[in-house]
Formats: C-alpha cells, sequence, structure tokens
C-alpha cells in the first residue's frame, strides 16, 4: 500500500523522526500496519504478540495486545505503557472505531510513559481505504460511519 504525505509525516520522518518508537495496537492487522508504516530499511521494526516484558532493542517496537473485543484493555494498556521508558508512544486505534478506545484512551493520558508527559493526538482515519474525519464526523467513503452497515455502537450491558 503506498504512503501518502500525511503517513509519512505523521508515522514516518515527521512526528517520531528517528526517535525510538513503541507503539500498542489493538489487533495483528493494527500491529502489522502501524510496523509498516513506521519501518525503513535504517529503522527496522518487530511486532510482539506476547505481553511484557518487552524487548528494547529494536528502534521500533509494536505490540498487539488483542484488546479490541476485551473487558480488561485499560489494564493491559496500562501495564504496556510501563515498558515505553522513553520511547514516543504511538496508539494504533481501529478506524471503524471498534473496540474500547475511551478505555484505551483514558489509559494512556492516565499512566505516566517515560520522564515526562506528551501532547496526545487521536486520529481515526485511514484515507486510502476510504475512512476519513471530517469535522469530528468519522466517514467512510464520505457517508458518516453511524449511517454504514459496518459499524455499530459497542453492546451495552443489559439494565437492571
Amino acid at each position: 500500500m503506498p504512503r501518502d504525505s500525511r503517513s509519512l509525516m505523521v508515522f514516518g520522518g515527521g512526528c517520531v523522526g528517528h526517535a525510538p518508537v513503541f507503539a500498542l495496537a489493538d489487533d495483528l492487522s493494527g500491529a502489522a500496519e502501524t510496523a509498516a508504516a513506521l519501518m525503513s530499511p535504517e529503522r527496522p521494526a518487530r511486532i510482539t504478540l506476547s505481553g511484557p516484558p518487552y524487548d528494547a532493542a529494536p528502534p521500533v517496537l509494536v505490540a498487539d495486545l488483542d484488546t479490541r473485543h476485551r473487558p480488561d484493555a485499560a489494564g493491559l494498556v496500562r501495564e504496556a505503557l510501563a515498558w515505553a521508558a522513553d520511547r514516543h508512544v504511538l496508539i494504533k486505534i481501529d478506524s471503524l472505531l471498534r473496540g474500547d478506545i475511551a478505555a484505551t484512551v483514558h489509559a494512556c493520558l492516565t499512566t505516566p510513559a517515560g520522564s515526562s508527559p506528551a501532547p496526545a493526538v487521536l486520529a481515526s482515519a485511514l484515507p486510502q481505504a476510504g475512512r476519513t474525519v471530517v469535522d469530528g464526523v468519522p466517514l467512510i467513503h464520505g457517508v458518516p460511519l453511524r449511517e454504514t452497515r459496518i459499524w455499530t455502537p459497542r453492546p451495552q450491558p443489559p439494565s437492571t
């Protein structure tokens, strides 16, 4: 899949430059997509499928936390962030907003990672697949995500 200038700016040369990166993904396809976007011939990436401890050696380490459908997503994110050290942290969310994104983002914002807090940017777009966000509304090929058949809100537990 060709990378456009936006993905290069966000993943490749702009935000993270050559600093080490620790990326967390909620499933294997997201981990692979993230590793592919961050790596280069001079900057290899490694995907890990198991939890801590994590290898500190590769410049780009992507952990598949497999949290998309797990109720303990926030705890797994917190546990992984403890291993971030001074790496740039990138959290890969699903562009169709599947999974407990609120719990994941909350865990990221409330868990110290590295020596100083960093700003957070939440972006759920994947333009190459027609997934964009305009005025805060996620779109699939220009149609609001909530109006498509490919997304449904997370089921809520029955009220008592």
